[in-house]
C-alpha cells in the first residue's frame, strides 16, 4: 500500500512538472523581436476559393511569412497565393510576392499598404583586441525546415532586430 500511495506521488509531480513546462514554452513565443504582434493572436484567413479558416497568427517580420500555432508547433502559412485576405488584430493582410502587406486605406481604386520588414544583425565574433567583426562567420542557425515546416522563431539574445518597413 505504501508503495502504491509514494508511485502516485511521484506520479503526479511529473505531471505537474509537465504542464509547468509546457507553459514555459508557451510564454518563450511573447514579446519576440522578429515577430510583428507581441503574441500569437487568433486570425481570419480567407481563401480565393471562399472558404474562410481561423488560426492564431502572427507575422515574422524578418523572413516576411504570416506563421501560424498548431498542436505546439509554429508553422508557415503555406501557399500564400491561395490567399485573398488576413484578418489579424483588426488590421488586415493581403499576400503579395514578398510577403504579406498591411492595408492602411483604401479609397475608390487607391490602396495603400505598408510592407512589415526587419533585418537582424548579427552581434560580430571577436577578432582580436576586444573588437569584434560583422564579417565571421557567427554559428547560430537561424532557422530549419523539416517536413512539417517547422521554425524556430527565438533569436539569441545578443543579436538585434531592426524594424525596414516601409
Amino acid at each position: 500500500m505504501r508503495k502504491i500511495n509514494l508511485a502516485l506521488l511521484v506520479s503526479g509531480f511529473l505531471i505537474l512538472e509537465t504542464f509547468r513546462l509546457d507553459a514555459q514554452e508557451a510564454d518563450t513565443l511573447t514579446n519576440l523581436p522578429n515577430l510583428l504582434l507581441p503574441r500569437f493572436t487568433a486570425g481570419i484567413v480567407k481563401l480565393k476559393s471562399g472558404v474562410v479558416n481561423k488560426a492564431i497568427l502572427n507575422y515574422d517580420l524578418v523572413n516576411q511569412q504570416m506563421v501560424f500555432l498548431q498542436r505546439k508547433l509554429t508553422l508557415v502559412v503555406d501557399e500564400p497565393e491561395k490567399i485573398d485576405t488576413i484578418f489579424l488584430a483588426n488590421r488586415i493582410f493581403v499576400p503579395f510576392p514578398k510577403g504579406f502587406y498591411e492595408v492602411l486605406l483604401k479609397e475608390g481604386n487607391v490602396t495603400l499598404f505598408r510592407q512589415h520588414k526587419a533585418y537582424v544583425e548579427s552581434p560580430g565574433m571577436p577578432i582580436g583586441y576586444g573588437a569584434k567583426s560583422q564579417t565571421a562567420a557567427p554559428n547560430y542557425v537561424h532557422q530549419i525546415y523539416g517536413p512539417t515546416g517547422v521554425i524556430k522563431l527565438k533569436l539569441p539574445d545578443d543579436f538585434k532586430v531592426t524594424d525596414d518597413s516601409q
